[in-house]
């Protein structure tokens, strides 16, 4: 039996390793990823060679009854967010005729889609996508993801697709752990087929759409690509219905062309605003803005905060080589949350230097005088802590700030400002 694939017999138990669901496995762990639409999904896997359904991006209402009216008329008309469950949420939905999927069109055009995956909030419909009805058999579940346990690409897959896969599969998915060296082989997806229960006239036909996903994957440096569901037609085809792509931030500087497909109005824009500084910035649910130089000193920050009863607004890493432009950058994109009520800056002084992030800093402050979100009524008490490289220096150019919005406080000690930052964003919460 091929390693990392269960029995046949046994195959369809839980395999999960230690994660609670599918999505939690193949979300990667917190890995910073750019997401895609589906129907840029689909056009990827076109340019692999692998069939999917026909489908339109819409620009109009009109325009979607056309495009109605090319694939006869039964159509799916489908909200596109970067986030699961739209169909529970109402956002897939079929239309019989030219009229209806115009209707769709304007309805599903701005509203507000609320699903498992993106919180209370929602997220904004801004684009809608016109797909042919087809006539299907049976779903099933099919993904790949990088098992880091294993340092393998890990294909996860499920006899119940659809949207309650999670739970019509009860936990029971069959992975397998793909051998870098081999990729897919025949023996192992054939013994997965089976249990599948793909009839044999459909195994081959699955062979080759698993090699080609997995081409897919690699080219493209992905961290997830989901078939959800991935349906065998009346017809006996396997067709994609949904598809979902996610790839390495990390690795897109390869990848200049899928670039074109990142949607900055999915998501927080600060994060992509902060990418082009250089800056890793990832919004949180807090109120405490955090300014911080390095990774594990700026989660290290975090901890301190939520310990002292403080929960941060953000993660804000400088990063290693900070000029005084972004950090002048960051500081704007903290004080632009209307959230905010305290600002952290900890910053280890080293190829950073204390007094460059202090310069910028000081620019920052200058310039939000004069700017609409720093009006009299707001009062964003700033503590900072320096130490390192130029840490004295750094705090002089700080102390010379006489600001009534930003008053600033020093600690010695990153303990001391934790404490200090969360003693007064709770009693700006009071005031």
């Amino acid at each position: 039996m091929t390693k990392g694939l269960a029995s046949p017999k046994t195959c369809l138990r839980s395999v999960l390793i230690e994660e609670d669901g599918i999505h939690r496995l193949a979300r990667g762990g917190g890995r910073r990823t750019m997401n895609i639409h589906e129907y840029q999904a689909k056009e990827i896997l076109g340019r692999y060679g692998i069939a999917v359904p026909r489908g339109r991006l819409a620009v109009s209402a009109r325009d979607a009854a056309i495009t109605a009216d090319e694939f006869g008329g039964h159509v799916v008309v489908k909200a596109q967010i970067h986030a699961g469950g739209r169909g529970k949420a109402g956002g897939v939905r079929f239309a019989a005729t030219r009229d209806e999927a115009a209707s769709l069109y304007e309805e599903f055009l701005g509203m507000r889609l609320i699903t498992r995956q993106t919180g209370p909030e929602g997220a904004r419909v801004r684009r809608v996508y016109i797909e042919e009805a087809l006539s299907i058999a049976k779903e099933y579940y099919l993904s790949l993801s990088i098992d880091r346990k294993h340092a393998r690409i890990a294909l996860l897959a499920s006899a119940a697709g659809g949207g309650d896969v999670e739970e019509a599969s009860q936990g029971a998915f069959a992975r397998v752990l793909i051998d870098p060296c081999l990729g897919p082989t025949a023996h192992s997806m054939r013994a997965l087929a089976v249990s599948l229960g793909l009839e044999s006239a459909c195994r081959r036909m699955f062979f080759g759409m698993v090699q080609k996903l997995y081409e897919v994957f690699t080219s493209c440096d992905c961290s997830l690509l989901e078939i959800n569901p991935l349906a065998r037609l009346s017809d006996g085809r396997l067709l994609p219905l949904d598809c979902k792509i996610s790839f390495d931030d990390n690795a897109l500087f390869r990848h200049s062309e899928l670039l074109a497909y990142r949607d900055i109005e999915e998501g927080a824009p600060e994060e992509f605003e902060a990418s082009k500084y250089g800056l890793t910035y990832v919004k949180l649910d807090g109120d405490i803005g955090c300014m911080v130089n390095g990774a594990g000193l700026a989660m290290a920050t975090l901890d301190a905060l939520l310990l002292r009863g403080g929960t941060s607004a953000n993660f804000l890493d400088l990063g290693g080589g900070a000029s005084k432009e972004a950090v002048r950058k960051a500081f704007s994109l903290i004080i632009e949350d209307r959230r905010v009520k305290v600002i952290l800056i900890n910053v280890l002084g080293g190829i950073v230097r204390c007094d460059v992030v202090a310069a910028g800093v000081a620019e920052a402050i200058a310039e939000a005088s004069t700017a609409s979100y720093a009006l009299p009524k707001r009062h964003i008490p700033i503590v900072a802590r320096f130490a390192g490289n130029r840490a004295g220096e750094g705090r002089s150019l700080l102390e010379a700030i006489k600001d009534d919005v930003f008053p600033i406080r020093f600690a010695e000690t990153m303990d001391a400002a934790a404490t200090l930052a969360a003693e007064a964003a709770g009693a700006e919460g009071r005031r």
